[in-house]
């Protein structure tokens, strides 16, 4: 029996369907950057240079879990709105499938990890316990993450505060 690995992806996202939403991720980010006109042209050349061949869909699953967590960032004000909204992941959503690398990028930025923390402080702080469960997309990605070890460098404080259901 092959076993899958913890995090495998879900192939749903067509190629080209992924490829549309990487681009539209990629302007996103690359407009709100340089505060510049984006070059339609600069597009393919920027996801090679970063992230390899442009035949593979590895390569636009890769780019499209980068650019979904830097596109997180942009015009990000309350640190909750990360939990209730960008990941609060539900198998409903078209990101489902990619949820964990996209959190995984997101932790990997400088400020990342700070922001998780100080959300679920928000959330565990302000408010019900009714409207925390609709943050459940968000605390059962915690959860699996913890589960498969993937939170072992995480302090105390951001594991602790999500419950183990």
């Amino acid at each position: 029996m092959v076993r899958e690995p913890p995090f495998s992806l879900d192939s749903s996202m067509k190629l080209k369907e992924l490829k549309t939403q990487v681009y539209d991720l990629w302007q996103g980010y690359i407009t709100y950057h340089s505060r510049a006109v984006v070059q339609p042209a600069d597009f393919n050349a920027d996801i090679r240079r970063e992230f390899g061949d442009l035949r593979r869909k590895s390569t636009w699953e890769r780019a499209f879990c980068r650019y979904s967590a830097l596109h997180s960032r942009i015009g990000l004000l309350d640190a909750d709105r990360l939990i209730w909204s960008d990941f609060n992941f539900t198998p409903d959503r078209e990101d489902y499938p990619y949820r964990h690398r996209i959190f995984e990028e997101w932790l990997s930025l400088p400020e990342g990890l700070e922001m998780i923390k100080t959300g679920l402080e928000i959330l565990f702080r302000d408010y019900t316990s009714e409207e925390r469960e609709e943050a459940d997309g968000f605390l059962e990605l915690v959860k699996e993450q913890r589960a498969a070890g993937k939170l072992a460098g995480v302090p105390v404080g951001l594991v602790g505060a999500v419950p183990a259901r």
